[in-house]
Formats: structure tokens, C-alpha cells, sequence
């Protein structure tokens, strides 16, 4: 009996080993990921920027930052999803094009840590809008004119003198027009014109962005009629030497 007894306590003190081993071991790996919640909004509605081919950083902003691995951004671009991951305090920025003109509409979506959602996100500030301005050029005032849908609406843009002798236009089938006025011509009065050529809407909202020889960046929207062709007068601007002063006008008169 001795003998059985002693082998039984060699048995328990083995099972009790084990059992210690395997307490150890699924301690050691958590089931879940703990953090703190996240708040993450943008800090403007709307931010103009100029046409660049460098990538333009959108900063979006977490609160608190201290992820302590990486974590993904979910948004979408212009109605297209799209992602990006960051570093535990690593700065949120999200890239964007802007070689182009128009604007970038951008909406967060959610922020994740290995799919597990960690972050809120401010439905006072989830959504902004970027305006992509045209470049600085010294030797002219520029500008730009956009509107929504552009599959279904196509409008056209003039510059012209006071007697409506055209100094730039642009026809295009694009997504925006962009004139010119160059320094080089006389001083005066000068006249911009949106023509309807063919759209779905009515009216067509547009969005005129001009940025002075010095840099200085300007937005005038309105709208106009769907009347095929018809010239709507948007501004009047007048030069002297490389200084132009711009008046917005009611586009929906026409020509």
C-alpha cells in the first residue's frame, strides 16, 4: 500500500503542474484588443488649396492619439472608398490629388484596430470639401469654373473685352474650364461668360475660382438656366497693369 500511495502523489503533483502550465499559458494571449475610444472629425468644412501635381495631405484629426499599434482610416473620395493606415502617434493625413481643378469631396467613414472599430466618428465634422484653386501665375489672372455632375451637365466659359471680342474660352468635355487673362493686354473692363451647352439640371450651379497674379484666391458661385447656348454674364473685371478687380454679376441675365 506504500507503494500505490507514494505513486498517487507523484500522479497529483504532475497533474497539478500542468494544470498551472496551462492557467500560465491562456493568461498570456488577451481575447480582445483593449483600447481607448477614438473621436476623429476634420478640422475644416472647406480648405482651398492650389493646383499642384504634389500630393495634397488632408489632416484629420484623433483624439485621443495614443494607438499604441497601427490603425486604418476607412473614407470615401468623391463617393469612392478608399483607406489608409497609420502608426500609434503618427499623424492622420489622408493623400489627396489635386493636379487637377474642381473640388474633392471627402467623408470618414469609421477607424479601425485589426477590424475591430475603435474609433467615433463626429457627425458634425465627418464630411469637408476641398477646392482645388488654379495655380499662381504672374503673368496672369486665372481662373477656373466647375459644377456637379459633369457626365450629365457641360457648360462653357468665356473672357472677353467690353465689346465681347473673346480673349480666352474653353469648350471642353471636362470635368471644368479654365481662362486666362494675361497681364500683356490692355487695361480695362473685361467680362466673363458661362454658356449652357447641353445639361440635366436647372439651373446648374457652378463654382468660378480666380487666383491673382499674387497668389490671392477668390470663389464666386451661382447658377444658370438650362437654355442650350444661351451666355450668361458671371463677372466683370477690371485691369490695371497686373492688379484686377472682380465683381460677381447675375449670371442668370443673358447675353
Amino acid at each position: 500500500m506504500k507503494k500505490i500511495f507514494n505513486i498517487l502523489i507523484v500522479m497529483l503533483v504532475i497533474s497539478l503542474a500542468f494544470t498551472s502550465c496551462e492557467s500560465d499559458d491562456s493568461t498570456s494571449i488577451p481575447d480582445t484588443i483593449i483600447t481607448t475610444a477614438k473621436t476623429v472629425s476634420f478640422g475644416e468644412a472647406l480648405t482651398i488649396v492650389e493646383s499642384s501635381a504634389t500630393t495634397f495631405n488632408l489632416p484629420v484629426d484623433v483624439s485621443p492619439s495614443d494607438f499604441s499599434g497601427n490603425y486604418l482610416i476607412e473614407y470615401t473620395v468623391n463617393g469612392q472608398s478608399a483607406s489608409a493606415t497609420f502608426s500609434g502617434g503618427q499623424t492622420a493625413q489622408i493623400p489627396l490629388d489635386v493636379s487637377g481643378f474642381g473640388s474633392v469631396a471627402i467623408t470618414l467613414d469609421r477607424v479601425t484596430v485589426i477590424g475591430t472599430e475603435v474609433g467615433v466618428v463626429d457627425q458634425d465634422k465627418k464630411s469637408t470639401e476641398i477646392l482645388i484653386a488654379p495655380a499662381r501665375d504672374a503673368d496672369a489672372l486665372q481662373l477656373v469654373l466647375t459644377w456637379p455632375d459633369a457626365a450629365n451637365n457641360d457648360l462653357d466659359f468665356f473672357v472677353t473685352d467690353v465689346n465681347t471680342f473673346i480673349v480666352d474660352d474653353s469648350q471642353s468635355t471636362s470635368a471644368g474650364e479654365d481662362v486666362a487673362v494675361p497681364n500683356s493686354v490692355p487695361d480695362g473692363d473685361y467680362r466673363v461668360f458661362v454658356r449652357n451647352w447641353s445639361s440635366a439640371l436647372d439651373p446648374i450651379p457652378f463654382t468660378i475660382l480666380t487666383t491673382q497674379p499674387d497668389g490671392t484666391v477668390n470663389v464666386y458661385e451661382g447658377d444658370v438656366p438650362n437654355v442650350s447656348f444661351q451666355f450668361n454674364e458671371a463677372l466683370t473685371i477690371v485691369k490695371t497693369g497686373s492688379s484686377y478687380v472682380i465683381t460677381q454679376l447675375d449670371p442668370t441675365v443673358p447675353l
